[in-house]
């Protein structure tokens, strides 16, 4: 191999060593977390990763050109030659969110990674790009749009939002942190029918109940401002009974383009 194969190989090494650091810190610290942080956990110096990524953005965005790519390709593996039915591709993408592996748990998990991308516009387009891409294929697989968004969210284990319950506000009133799922008070209503006796001290007949929404799906608001924030955690020293702490305070980042207070105690 030449000298110039050799240092090809290296720079991909080191490039796919930065995104897997990435990806381990950035879930850990969310998208506030320090590019010296990263480098240190992909074991190369901060100038090495600056040579791949000039700035937090740019290495944001390759994330998650990376992770959308490789879920794509997941997929792509469970594509079952034989089968000639349509929805072909969905079945697919249902085998391959079926696998646990851990391209998966990436694509589709709920850490501040993904809801810190929304301050980065270049992140915005290739989320948008990678929707549309899977909407368009999905039926032109042989499905309709509508079963395509039913079945998909059936898939990804979230409750499909009733109408108009985009945007709304209420409070978190149970977290279930194995599903990685919230309910939310008043929002994603479901109606269920009761046996009189079902529950203690409740009659028979049709109630309406707070159904669960995947974590991906909602966002801290600012209690004053009413925004969408974006959180992550200041350490401050603080002295009790004479002895001294460390301890975590949580606090506003990004979302200095939509006016968002920066390090607000939240």
């Amino acid at each position: 191999m030449t000298r110039d194969g050799h240092h090809i190989r290296n720079a991909e090494r080191t490039r796919a060593a930065v995104l897997k650091a990435a990806a381990e810190v950035l879930a850990e610290r969310g998208t506030g977390a320090s590019l010296a942080r990263i480098a240190e956990v992909a074991g190369v110096s901060k100038s090495g990763l600056l040579h791949h990524f000039a700035n937090r953005e740019q290495l944001i965005v390759a994330l998650l050109e990376d992770v959308v790519t490789t879920f794509r390709q997941a997929v792509m593996q469970h594509l079952d030659a034989s089968d000639e039915r349509p929805g072909r591709l969905m079945r697919a993408y249902i085998r391959a969110l079926c696998t646990g592996s851990q391209d998966v748990l990436r694509y589709f998990s709920p850490t501040p990674v993904w809801a810190g991308v929304l301050d980065f516009p270049e992140a915005i387009e290739v989320a948008e790009r990678d929707s549309a891409w899977w909407a368009e294929n999905l039926v032109a697989d042989g499905l309709s749009p509508q079963r395509v968004v039913v079945v998909r969210r059936a898939a990804e284990g979230l409750e499909p939002l009733k109408p108009g319950d985009k945007g709304k506000q209420g409070r978190v009133i149970r977290v279930f942190p194995a599903e990685e799922k919230v309910l939310v008070e008043g929002i994603n209503l479901k109606t269920r029918h009761v046996r009189q006796g079902q529950t203690q001290g409740q009659a028979g007949g049709i109630i309406t109940v707070e159904a669960p929404i995947s974590l991906s799906k909602v966002a801290l608001v600012d209690p004053e401002t009413k925004q969408r924030v974006r959180v992550g955690f200041r350490e401050d020293t603080v002295e009790r009974d004479g002895r001294t702490r460390t301890v975590r305070v949580r606090v506003t980042r990004g979302g200095a383009r939509r006016g968002i207070e920066q390090g607000k105690e939240i």
